[in-house]
């Protein structure tokens, strides 16, 4: 961190202190001004946050707690494109290679002055959306559905 901007080291001081108020453990990655972290909910959610100087954005991320298996991947793909028209802030990120899903927002902070508030905010809404559709998705890969089935799965999530 010693060739990082006062800017940059600002975000990420703010960023660990809002994960200590908000008593969630975490491992700090100095090395790349990242995080790691669980949060609980209705099921854990590994989340990872990075403050980027290159790009001067912090960005906020929640893993589902599963992979999707091979076979399932293509009733993801859809679910995945119908819950990112539902949502308003951030996005479903599927990897249709490795079986991974996450759910990611971001935060520009050049010439801003990142608060507490807003990071909390942003841990929160990325942990929620990805708790709010988790279930939906592992039934999803655990269940024998067709491909209309699932989508209307997921848009009957509140």
């Amino acid at each position: 961190m010693n060739n990082t901007s006062s800017e940059t080291a600002e975000v990420y001081e703010v960023l660990t202190e809002t994960l200590k108020k908000l008593n969630i453990e975490y491992v700090k990655k100095e090395d790349d001004l990242s995080v790691i972290a669980s949060v609980k909910g209705g099921m854990p959610i590994p989340l990872h946050a990075v403050v980027s100087e290159q790009s001067n954005v912090v960005g906020f991320s929640a893993y589902a707690p599963f992979s999707v298996p091979e076979e399932r991947r293509t009733h993801i793909a859809l679910a995945v494109a119908k819950a990112n028209m539902k949502t308003l802030d951030g996005c479903f990120e599927y990897n249709a290679t490795d079986g991974s899903l996450l759910f990611y927002s971001t935060a520009y902070f050049k010439g801003c002055e990142i608060k507490s508030g807003l990071v909390q905010y942003k841990i929160l809404s990325v942990c929620t959306a990805m708790n709010k559709y988790a279930a939906a998705f592992k039934s999803i890969c655990d269940g024998d559905m067709t491909e209309p089935d699932a989508v209307k799965l997921v848009d009957e999530v509140k």
